[in-house]
């Protein structure tokens, strides 16, 4: 008798534990949670003396990226349109499978700058409710972004 107590009691404390499959699903969305959605690019940090501010074809029309549930990116420049994958895992952050549209521009600078930075950021960081750092390891390259209303 004791001992299917024992184990009614085991089995039950590894039930609690245990996760259904919609709950191992869901996790990494909502670890994502804090980059969904559309951001202005605000600003290309590529090393302490170059910042390559995007520019605005209009106000209603600003130099986007956007993060979305399925894991992707989409980028929309000045010119060209970008994308790839993107994992995030508490404040880490990984960009690959990186596409990028080949239309010449009269100015390449943000299209060049972020094909060479995000594949190297690995951190976020919130800098307040509506604006985020796309870090990479060296402290004077990185990428900021600011929500756009939905």
């Amino acid at each position: 008798m004791k001992n299917s107590v024992f184990a009614a009691i085991a089995v039950l404390a590894l039930a609690s534990c245990a996760t259904t499959g919609k709950d191992a699903i869901e996790q990494p969305e909502s670890s994502a949670s804090g980059v969904l959605g559309q951001w202005s690019i605000e600003s290309i940090n590529v090393n302490d003396t170059t910042i390559i501010v995007p520019k605005e074809i209009s106000p209603d029309e600003p130099r986007t990226i956007s993060f979305e549930a399925d894991s992707s990116f989409n980028i929309q420049t000045n010119c060209n349109l970008m994308g790839g994958q993107y994992v995030v895992n508490a404040d880490s952050i990984t960009m690959s499978n990186m596409f990028s549209t080949r239309m010449m521009c009269p100015d390449m600078s943000v299209e060049e700058s972020l094909s060479v930075i995000l594949p190297q950021v690995n951190t976020y960081s919130v800098a307040n409710d509506s604006t985020i750092l796309l870090n990479t390891n060296n402290a004077n390259q990185y990428v900021t972004l600011r929500k756009l209303a939905e």
